[in-house]
């Protein structure tokens, strides 16, 4: 791992004010740490990322504070700020709610005059389940971070951002299927632009999800008998949205802002059974994924949608034991998928569902699925959200209940 060059200095801050017409200097000075290396403890710096680790996993900031001293400053080289120690505690103990079990792990310390500089580097929780899939995370590059001390505490340290790895199932989103029948699934990109809609009648559950801007969403059930008026939700960026059997839903950027989201759609049949959509004032819609879910007897699919984020040069292992596909794509950058004995499947661009072998790589926004097989990789070069769906055969009895 290569090593940066920290170069730390101390300056002694003189306040200049006027008293009764006279100059004063007004100096104020810590008292000066001795400059033996010895006297920089790496025991303190143990004790302080112990401290770390409780506020991120217990929330608990009590052996923290008996680490630092006061007036403690936390500067983040990422972002060039500074935080208080009350400011960093909220912070941690925030990434530690997101992500249950992250901890960092020093590797080493090494001492300087008044200074640790230590060698860190976080490390995932076990038992992460995203969209009912199992994922292990695997090594996180680690870097060095600074300590300057006084009196065995610690007044300053210099770090970077800490990589989220935070994982979350929308349950609230998740629906179960017949899988007696054949079953349409298709997912869309909608791109709407202020004065535009889209306009589809659902003769299956969907899923609405939040790429961008603001969507005005409104369902109308086709069922007249129910004599239901219409419901309005709004979606936001990053949220995500079940929608009701039988209903016409109508999609609008809500403002001038234009608004993306992608429509996760399924309904018994084939691909080419699916309702068409409207599109009005330059709305578009790109068909990224079609394809059907087999019959199997006696069983029922389980379809779940969850966000794993994925920092930089980290692999992610994902569990497929129960012979269902599953159906990812990243937001923001390239993913790397080694599917070991299974299969890739992407869409191209007439919309045919092609192989991609058992090792492929994947462009930011672009769609594949894996099957047959008990494992799968994930990688990427820069931090990414690596969204999931998954359609899993479960017994009825072992099914997760669903929201109504």
């Amino acid at each position: 791992m290569r090593r940066s060059m920290l170069i730390l200095s101390i300056a002694l801050s003189i306040a200049v004010g006027s008293t009764a017409g006279l100059l004063i200097l007004r100096v104020t000075a810590f008292p000066q740490p001795q400059i033996d290396a010895a006297t920089a403890d790496a025991a303190v710096g143990y004790a302080f990322y112990d401290g770390v680790n409780a506020i991120l996993t217990k929330g608990d900031h009590a052996v923290f504070n008996r680490t630092i001293a006061p007036g403690f400053v936390n500067h983040n080289t990422n972002t060039g700020t500074d935080q208080t120690a009350g400011e960093l505690i909220v912070d941690l103990g925030a990434l530690g709610q997101s992500t249950p079990g992250i901890h960092i792990a020093v590797d080493q310390i090494e001492l300087a005059p008044g200074t640790l500089i230590v060698s860190i580097r976080p490390e995932a929780p076990s038992g992460l389940v995203t969209a009912g899939l199992p994922v292990s995370i695997g090594t996180i590059a680690g870097g060095y971070e600074v300590l300057r001390l006084r009196d065995d505490r610690v007044t300053e340290r210099w770090s970077g951002r800490l990589p989220s790895i935070a994982s979350e199932t929308f349950d609230d989103a998740g629906y179960t299927l017949d899988a007696s029948r054949n079953i349409a699934t298709r997912l869309d990109r909608i791109d709407l632009r202020s004065g535009s809609s889209m306009r589809a009648l659902s003769l299956g559950p969907s899923i609405l999800i939040g790429e961008s801007g603001h969507t005005r969403v409104r369902v109308t059930l086709t069922d007249p008998n129910l004599n239901s008026p219409p419901s309005i939700a709004y979606l936001e960026a990053g949220q995500v949205l079940r929608l009701l059997d039988t209903a016409t839903i109508e999609l609008v950027a809500d403002g001038a802002t234009p608004a993306r989201l992608l429509r996760f759609s399924t309904q018994p049949g084939l691909p080419g059974d699916l309702t068409a959509t409207q599109l009005e004032g330059g709305a578009t819609s790109q068909n990224l994924w079609a394809s059907n879910l087999p019959a199997i007897p006696n069983e029922i699919w389980q379809v779940s949608i969850g966000a794993q984020h994925l920092p930089a040069s980290t692999v992610a292992t994902l569990d497929l034991d129960r012979n269902g596909p599953a159906m990812f794509w990243s937001d923001s950058a390239p993913l790397g998928i080694q599917a070991g004995s299974g299969e890739i499947f992407a869409t191209d661009a007439l919309h045919w569902t092609s192989s991609l072998g058992s090792s492929a790589s994947l462009f930011a926004g672009s769609t594949a699925s894996v099957t047959a097989t008990t494992s799968f990789e994930l990688d990427s070069e820069a931090d990414t959200v690596v969204w999931l769906i998954t359609a899993l055969p479960v017994k009825p009895e072992l099914a997760t209940p669903r929201p109504a």
